[in-house]
């Protein structure tokens, strides 16, 4: 199977990017690349590549290597790493990889090469490894310059050179430790002066503390430097000045603070990271507000997905709207900070399609379930294009906005979808009336199967109670959604709830909830042909009572949710 580069589409530097990598990769046996920072406040675009496993080339040959190529890329920092290295990295938690190297910022992964995807992993552990790591440098650290501190005050100028030196040297090379790491080969440290450039290459704005470009500050680093080559090997001698040891103090003591405040910064952004690994979920009704962010794995199996679509149909435009994780085998625990497989995906998909099939629902929901092998499953709205126009505004609002906000998985035809002209915002009062009545018919319902309360009445009172759930889902998809669904299957209808965070389902996977769901989503039809006197009154009793609270829970939140739009609409006027 052919993996592509996946860049995303609105990264400023795309195309560079894309030049860049190509030509490395006619000699670089990469196995994954990432692609971190933006550009944004001045940080440069770091551009990763872990190798093969045994692919016979190590990080810093390669680096040389690739030398006239990377020259051309100013903007741009390249990091070549070994695989083992990395593995080994991401086990001890090397700040650099959790920062540049997950799939976050993934764009380009050859098959069973490993990535760092830590679904059951122990996060605190790994933070905790590089807290202590962060205490024990640093802690050594302002040991040393506190001692030329107590130089300078004993007016031991010399020694108190030499620590200075020291001291801000590590300062840099605790830079280096949290922005670089030691993932190198190479892990010669030859001097303050490349300690300096090598950090802040990656970090910018710290020229602002401490700029070898300016005089000032030049002569702080050549005099501390000579200062410390003089104690070390005795081959000079240097007259130390007090005041550029005074100056140096000062930067260290402003490096140091900048240093704990990107140590805080980044023990932010790995929890953030972590919990993101967790929780990797996109909820359809967002769609409304707000674009789904994605990543390789999403773009992977949207593609594909999206290749199995257009097989079954003809198809004009696939978007994603909403989308979480899931694990087949959910009682298997891994502390494996590696995994050679995709996350498996749950999609919520609009098909705009330009054919009719009968069944192409349920049929192509099973399609996908079964040609991916259960790693990808899908809740599917299929709508054909040259309806678009014909849709009622609540419809277009809701169509519009997935074809705004969503994720464009397949846009393979030559003709551009209809537009179809939708308001920008929504009609609150036709949302209000179409909720009370479905709520108010939901309710009649709901008497009516109170009252049937003989055996021979069980299936009476299953369809009663059928009508009643689908009058209550039809009306919180579309207050929460917008959306009416064509298919009113109670299964279905279940599965565009879940989309719906604030909506929590009347049904559990246990053994009875699954029994009451076979009753509620069974054909009414059935009401024609099956032996009335058979059906147990106490399972249908049982789902009603069910039912019903599920009922009270929707009315309530309902009426909240009502508040909030009437709220959100006072505030656009006033504005």
């Amino acid at each position: 199977m052919h993996y592509q580069l996946k860049i995303p589409e609105n990264h400023p530097m795309r195309e560079q990017l894309e030049g860049a990598i190509t030509s490395l990769l006619t000699f670089v046996h990469a196995g994954t690349i990432y692609i971190s920072n933006n550009g944004q406040s001045g940080l440069p675009i770091i551009v990763t590549f872990i190798l093969k496993k045994n692919c016979g080339q190590c990080g810093d040959a390669v680096e040389k290597m690739a030398k006239k190529i990377t020259d051309c890329y100013p903007d741009f920092i390249f990091k070549f790493i070994n695989a083992f290295r990395a593995s080994q990295g991401f086990k001890e938690g090397f700040p650099y990889l959790i920062r540049h190297c997950t799939i976050a910022e993934l764009v380009y992964y050859q098959p069973d090469n490993k990535v760092f995807y830590p679904l059951d992993d122990d996060a605190k552990e790994l933070l905790q490894w590089t807290k202590l790591d962060f205490k024990d440098k640093l802690g050594d650290t302002v040991s040393r310059f506190q001692k030329a501190s107590a130089d300078m005050k004993d007016n031991s100028l010399k020694e108190a050179g030499n620590s200075m030196c020291v001291a801000l040297w590590d300062l840099y090379c605790c830079y280096s430790w949290l922005l670089i790491g030691e993932i190198g080969e190479d892990m010669g440290r030859p001097s303050l002066l490349y300690e300096y450039k090598m950090v802040v290459r990656f970090v910018p704005y710290l020229k602002e503390i401490l700029n070898y470009d300016i005089p000032e500050d030049k002569e702080i680093i050549d005099h501390l430097s000579s200062a410390h080559t003089y104690y070390r090997d005795n081959t000079i001698n240097i007259e130390i000045n007090p005041s550029v040891l005074e100056r140096a103090k000062v930067k260290f003591e402003l490096l140091e603070k900048e240093f704990r405040s990107l140590f805080s910064d980044y023990q932010k952004e790995f929890k953030s990271k972590m919990k993101g690994f967790r929780n990797q979920s996109f909820s359809g009704q967002s769609i409304l507000t707000e674009m789904p962010s994605s990543n390789y794995f999403i773009g992977h199996a949207l593609s594909e997905i999206s290749r199995a679509i257009n097989g079954f149909m003809k198809t004009r435009a696939v978007f994603c709207f909403g989308y979480n994780t899931f694990n087949i085998n959910e009682g298997v625990k891994t502390k494996k900070a590696f995994n050679k497989q995709f996350p498996c995906y749950h999609f919520y998909l609009l098909i705009l399609s330009t054919e009719y099939r009968e069944n192409a629902l349920p049929l192509l929901q099973s399609l996908i379930k079964e040609k991916f092998e259960n790693r990808y499953t899908a809740t599917l709205l299929i709508h054909r294009t040259q309806n678009l126009r014909r849709q009622s505004h609540y419809q277009k609002y809701f169509l519009n906005k997935v074809m705004a906000n969503g994720i464009l998985a397949q846009f393979e035809s030559p003709y551009s979808i209809y537009p179809i002209n939708a308001d920008e915002n929504r009609d609150i009062e036709f949302t209000r009336n179409y909720w009370k009545n479905r709520m108010l018919a939901c309710e009649q319902f709901l008497m009516t199967a109170e009252q049937c309360t003989e055996p021979d009445e069980a299936l009476v009172k299953n369809a009663l109670v059928q009508q009643a759930v689908q009058q209550v889902a039809v009306a919180q998809l579309d207050l929460f959604l917008s959306y009416h669904p064509a298919v009113y299957s109670i299964p279905y209808m279940f599965r565009l709830l879940e989309c719906i965070p604030a909506i929590k389902l009347p049904f559990s996977d246990s053994q009875q909830d699954r029994k009451l769901i076979e009753l509620l989503s069974a054909n009414i039809d059935m009401i024609k042909h099956k032996d009335l006197n058979r059906e147990s009154i106490d399972q249908s009793n049982l789902l009603y009572t069910k039912c019903e609270a599920f009922y009270n829970e929707m009315y309530t939140l309902g009426y909240t949710e009502l508040q909030r739009l009437d709220d959100l609409k006072q505030q656009d006027e006033i504005q």
